[in-house]
């Protein structure tokens, strides 16, 4: 009887192998064209990670150049300034250029340490420590001079105006004492 049913189980099984290998195919072509779409994902990742990274070495680089500025470059922001006539007892901040081509700035109505300013643009500088955190903003006119300095230090008005260049007693620029 089995040999009688023989020729309908081998279509059956031709028909069955073929339905397999039909699917197969397909499936196997769904899972390359998945493979496909996920390594063209996975070099889209790579290619935005590798321009972040070239953004991030762009802004490391010009943090750096701003920090090395020249003392000569800083000049223009040098200066006693203070809050203009009118004030009782005024102050004054005075701004020096150091030899390293940092921006220090320190009160002359206290006894403290000069904070030694960051660049973070060409008119902005900031300084953080543990107690102290100052931002000091520079206003400039059309030829690059400083009209006014805007700034966060404590017991001193803001802005305030230059007042008077550094004595040049205390030489172009500042070495750093530590």
């Amino acid at each position: 009887m089995l040999i009688n049913h023989l020729p309908s189980l081998a279509k059956r099984f031709a028909l069955c192998a073929g339905l397999l290998l039909v699917t197969g195919l397909a499936a196997g072509q769904e899972v390359s064209e998945s493979l496909e779409k996920q390594d063209l994902q996975n070099q889209k990742e790579a290619t935005a990670e590798a321009e972040r990274a070239q953004e991030a070495r762009m802004k490391k680089l010009e943090r750096s150049r701003l920090r090395s500025r020249s003392a000569e470059d800083l000049s223009r922001f040098t200066g006693f300034y203070g809050e203009p006539d009118g004030h009782e007892g005024k102050k004054y901040l005075y701004v020096a250029a150091s030899c390293n081509g940092q921006l220090v700035i320190g009160p002359m109505w206290m006894e403290l340490s000069p904070w030694w300013m960051q660049s973070m643009s060409e008119t902005e500088f900031k300084y953080s420590d543990a107690y102290t955190k100052i931002t000091l903003n520079f206003v400039l006119d059309d030829d690059g001079q400083v009209v006014e300095l805007v700034h966060d230090v404590e017991g001193l008005g803001s802005p305030v105006q230059r007042m008077e260049p550094l004595p040049n007693t205390w030489g172009e620029c500042l070495p750093k004492s530590y």
